[in-house]
């Protein structure tokens, strides 16, 4: 999944959807499987509506439908919290999570929203310039004296 939503504007959301079971892995006639996608991300009452009409959060939930339509083993996201609000950021993180349990899925998400991330993650990866800093929990990685000086900045004595 990209930051910026990618679909297809001039297209309903079902077929966004729809169009993911083309270029997947799953069988592209399974109807049964887009209602259930569409049901997963909160979109069923949206299916028949042009994906053009849709505000970020939506578009956002049409592109997690459609990549999950390819059947993934592994679900790889760009900063998908990027450009919601805090109430957006705790029904798309929920959907994360609820995607990652319901699914079986491994997912692997770049995200700078720490506290987010947080919540969505077992293992983090701190990068620096492309150098790999810290691989750690959650807990360890938030609590890492070098890693709160690194994303907050030391404290400025005047």
């Amino acid at each position: 999944m990209f930051q910026v939503p990618q679909i297809f504007s001039s297209m309903t959301v079902r077929e966004n959807v729809e169009t993911g079971l083309i270029f997947g892995n799953r069988d592209s006639s399974d109807t049964n499987g887009v209602d259930d996608l569409l049901e997963m991300t909160g979109l069923t009452s949206q299916a028949s509506e042009a994906a053009s009409s849709l505000d970020l959060l939506a578009r956002k939930r049409v592109m997690l439908a459609a990549a999950l339509a390819t059947g993934p083993r592994v679900l790889f996201m760009d900063e998908p919290l990027g450009g919601l609000n805090e109430i957006e950021i705790d029904a798309f993180s929920s959907l994360i999570r609820k995607v990652r349990d319901e699914m079986a899925l491994s997912i692997v998400l770049v995200e700078h929203k720490i506290r987010a991330l947080a919540q969505l993650s077992q293992r983090i990866m701190i990068l620096n310039f492309g150098e790999t800093l810290r691989i750690d929990t959650p807990g360890l990685i938030l609590s890492d004296p070098e890693i709160i000086t690194l994303y907050l900045g030391k404290k400025h004595e005047y």
